[in-house]
């Protein structure tokens, strides 16, 4: 009986397109990133040991969510980290079809770690912790502005600011809704807040952005942040270690 080879796949993610480099494969396909491309796409790389997607903006979610819910496995790595290996590997040629197949190579040399499952109530978390922190960019910018303003255009400015504050109430009390309406994210809120320093909100941001948290190693994981320690040596030359890369995590 003839087994199928597992295969890994890297794929190049834009707003419009997924470009898909398959092991094994030597042309580089291109889907639509819409729901019947993205439909396509899963089914093209069904059996597929992990796909490795860069994080691009957001634009990747809709694709990592569509290979989840057909059972495939995928890692979303981060963009820096990638571009350190193409260079360190001499690819530096830059297109879509070359991004792919340096995803794809990453993907065979790191085997990155896989994201655990998505679910809705996740979703919707990660998008108020998005939306809190651009209610507080937002109130930064404001406040600068404030500190130079004439009393005319301050007046208009408090006025942003108390909306902004309206709204970021409104904000934090959903993302508490979210969580506790989640047994499993309300576990892992109530075990985080049993560490020193971390509060509901640097709680809801390590659950929304962090879901690895508590499934892979530390080693992992600290790399997965971009806290691990990354040498620089060359033959017998001993550099510094340097944090380098990771998931980027804002905890305001």
């Amino acid at each position: 009986m003839h087994v199928a080879q597992a295969f890994m796949v890297g794929i190049d993610v834009s707003k419009a397109h997924l470009d898909v480099a398959v092991e094994g494969k030597r042309t580089v396909v291109r889907f639509d990133n819409d729901v019947p491309g993205r439909a396509a796409l899963a089914t093209a790389v069904a059996g597929a040991e992990l796909v490795v997607v860069e994080a691009t903006g957001g634009y990747e979610m809709a694709i990592v969510r569509t290979l989840m819910a057909a059972g495939i496995a995928v890692a979303v790595v981060n963009p820096r980290q990638v571009r350190d290996f193409a260079r360190a590997s001499g690819r530096l040629a830059k297109s879509d079809q070359v991004d792919a197949r340096v995803t794809l190579h990453f993907a065979r040399a790191m085997r990155p770690a896989q994201i655990p499952h998505i679910d809705d109530g996740r979703i919707a978390l990660a998008a108020l912790v998005a939306r809190r922190r651009q209610l507080i960019d937002m109130a930064v910018a404001e406040k600068n502005r404030l500190e130079h303003a004439p009393q005319a255009v301050a007046a208009l400015i408090g006025e942003t600011l108390a909306a902004l504050k309206a709204q970021l109430a409104r904000v934090d009390a959903a993302i508490a809704l979210a969580i506790e309406a989640e047994p499993d994210m309300a576990a892992r809120r109530d075990l985080l807040l049993t560490v020193p320093g971390i509060g509901e909100v640097s709680a809801a941001v390590l659950i929304a952005e962090l879901p690895e948290l508590g499934d892979i190693d530390d080693k992992k994981l600290a790399a997965l942040v971009g806290v691990a320690p990354i040498a620089h040596d060359s033959g017998t030359w001993r550099g510094q270690r340097h944090i380098a890369g990771g998931r980027l995590l804002l905890v305001r």
